[in-house]
């Protein structure tokens, strides 16, 4: 939904396949639109202030988390077994942690660091660059 005086667009993409690509005059209803049925991530971008832009982690599964302000994360009520747990970050990309056990109770800690020199993600490489 557009919520101020502007003209903006929604333009989403999965890797670089254009999704959809709406305008949002000021004062126009809120929109839905159906996402992709596989686990991805979708950019959603706004063309006309190219610097506007945020990303959707589509899961096939609910167990998933957003960090804190702190970098700390909780997923609760993970079934038994054997997992791959991912960390993904709009600059430094994704970080995996393979084999990750949880059991029938008690908690699991996993650790990610992001060490600041990992390369762009492809889902917005160079997408900044010359806009200050």
């Amino acid at each position: 939904k557009n919520g101020d005086q502007t003209l903006h667009n929604v333009h989403t993409y999965k890797g670089t396949e254009s999704l959809f690509n709406t305008a949002q005059p000021k004062g126009s209803p809120a929109m839905s639109k159906e996402m992709p049925d596989e686990a991805s991530i979708v950019k959603f971008s706004c063309d006309v202030h190219p610097w506007m832009r945020g990303f959707v982690i589509v899961t096939d599964h609910p167990f998933f988390a957003v960090s804190g302000a702190d970098g700390s994360f909780k997923i609760e009520k993970v079934p038994a077994g054997k997992y791959t747990v991912e960390a993904w970050h709009t600059q430094f990309g994704l970080l995996k942690k393979e084999a990750v056990e949880v059991k029938d109770s008690g908690e699991v800690v996993v650790d990610f660091e992001y060490k600041g020199t990992e390369a762009e993600p492809n889902e917005n490489k160079g997408e900044l660059t010359g806009l200050w």
